[in-house]
């Protein structure tokens, strides 16, 4: 019984000091100064992307590093990750993000994992999405550098994440054809929740029609769709889908004296300042008609007034 007392003793000391030594070796884990470190590559991050330097944000990660969005699309490598913040900073030229660590875990001594949120903001001012995210961390030759990361649990805060897409439309716009002119003007509202249009025909020198266009985003359907109202009295609305290298319209409406006409409108961004329109299988009151094709173009400027001395 003794014996068996002593060995049941030894045994739990050797548990404590097999315990105290892996406290101590936690305890060891993760020094502030490691904190520090990767807590400032965090703020570097911040940076880099607000100032659109795509090198300074890839050089940040690990030559081999991994990314990976919310979707479960993924980007491998330094370089490819460099030029995919560089295609980024190139389509949202004016986009920024915050940032907020939520918890910082070493799971060795070189080894760190981050969690936290991101805020997007397309425009640099309007609040779009939140997502989470998850990034490891590898120390290696006395530096931090990413070499996984992952977002999850994106959340829409404003629809202008979702119109953002068509955002090229914004200006003014003019198609001077042989028999008429059209020109629109296209704006945000105040929310950025909607793209508003107001577009006018003029034909022999005389406005024929006026109308407004609305176009938003359908939470139901997950579509980008228009409604139209023109000076006549007649309305109609379209649904607005993305196709390779265009956007796809398929509208439909009624005039003002009855005739119910649908058509699908094809938008082929050419460059920043012109826009081919090509209208086809154009049905008016049951009868075909023909295709056409318009080219619209940003108009300039007003050239400002100097201000007085």
């Amino acid at each position: 019984m003794t014996h068996l007392f002593i060995r049941c003793s030894c045994r739990l000391i050797l548990l404590a000091l097999v315990s105290s030594r892996m406290l101590i070796a936690q305890e060891a884990v993760g020094t502030p100064a490691d904190e520090e470190a990767v807590r400032q590559a965090a703020m570097q991050f911040v940076e880099a992307y607000n100032a659109h330097n795509a090198e300074g944000v890839a050089a940040l990660f690990g030559p081999n590093a991994r990314m990976e969005d919310q979707t479960g699309q993924r980007v491998e490598g330094r370089d490819a990750i460099q030029q995919a913040y560089a295609d980024e900073f190139a389509a949202s030229p004016m986009a920024a993000i915050s940032l907020t660590i939520d918890s910082l875990r070493f799971i060795t001594s070189d080894v760190a994992v981050e969690e936290g949120a991101v805020e997007e903001f397309p425009d640099g001012e309007t609040l779009t999405a939140r997502s989470r995210y998850v990034a490891v961390h590898l120390r290696k030759d006395n530096l931090w550098r990413i070499i996984s990361s992952r977002s999850v649990d994106r959340e829409v805060i404003s629809n202008y994440d979702r119109l953002r897409d068509v955002e090229w439309l914004i200006g003014e716009w003019i198609s001077e054809g042989a028999e008429s002119v059209v020109q629109f003007n296209s704006h945000w509202d105040d929310n950025k929740a909607y793209l508003l249009n107001d577009f006018e025909v003029v034909q022999d020198g005389a406005i024929t029609t006026r109308g407004t266009q609305r176009i938003g985003w359908d939470p139901q359907s997950s579509t980008i769709r228009a409604w139209i109202f023109d000076s006549n009295g007649g309305f109609g609305e379209a649904v607005w889908t993305p196709g390779d290298g265009v956007w796809i319209a398929k509208a439909s409406g009624v005039s003002a004296d009855g005739k119910t006409a649908s058509a699908t409108r094809i938008y082929t961004v050419v460059d920043h300042d012109h826009i081919i329109v090509s209208t086809r299988d154009r049905i008016t009151d049951g009868e075909v008609q023909p295709d056409g094709e318009i080219t619209l173009t940003r108009r300039a400027p007003a050239p400002q007034t100097a201000a007085a001395e």
